[in-house]
């Protein structure tokens, strides 16, 4: 998150942008997002947008929205003129959605264990075939994220047809 508020506020993207923050419906994400919510509390150019409540009383890895909890990611979705996510579904969702996708796949500091690392998407078997399809682009390091952002700002039209196979093959 610190990454992409750099990338936003430095003024090197093609157009001005806003970061709208909505992190995986599990306990641990929920309560780790307490401290970089604080930080950007008054920024008029970071947002925050949680899962429905439901998520929060549930174990680290439960999925039981409540009624509208997918109406609203969905409308935060199709309102993106760039989706970044790190090897989650949601890649799925943006491209049924026609929103193009930077997958960010470098750790924000240094994690000392595979367990910890985004990195770890990278071997999914689910991934691995997501990945084959090139319907998104994948940053290693948050310079290739700027560039990739700069890309689908510039055109979002970039990689559509393989979004629309990447959809295709798993919706």
């Amino acid at each position: 998150i610190d990454s992409l508020v750099e990338i936003i506020r430095s003024g090197r993207l093609s157009q001005p942008a806003q970061l709208l923050v909505r992190g995986h419906p599990n306990r641990i994400s929920l309560e780790a997002s307490v401290k970089i919510k604080e930080r950007y509390k008054d920024a008029n150019d970071v947002r925050f947008q949680d899962p429905s409540c439901a998520y929060k009383a549930l174990s680290d890895a439960a999925w039981d929205s409540q009624s509208g909890d997918e109406y609203e990611l969905a409308g935060a979705i199709s309102a993106a003129d760039v989706v970044v996510t790190m090897g989650s579904t949601i890649i799925l969702d943006a491209a049924a959605l026609k929103r193009p996708v930077v997958n960010m796949m470098f750790d924000g500091g240094d994690v000392n264990s595979p367990f910890l690392s985004v990195k770890k998407y990278l071997s999914y078997t689910h991934y691995i075939k997501i990945a084959r399809t090139r319907a998104f682009k994948t940053a290693y390091t948050p310079q290739e994220m700027e560039a990739y952002i700069d890309h689908y700002l510039r055109d979002g039209s970039q990689e559509a047809k393989e979004r629309q196979a990447l959809v295709a093959m798993e919706c």
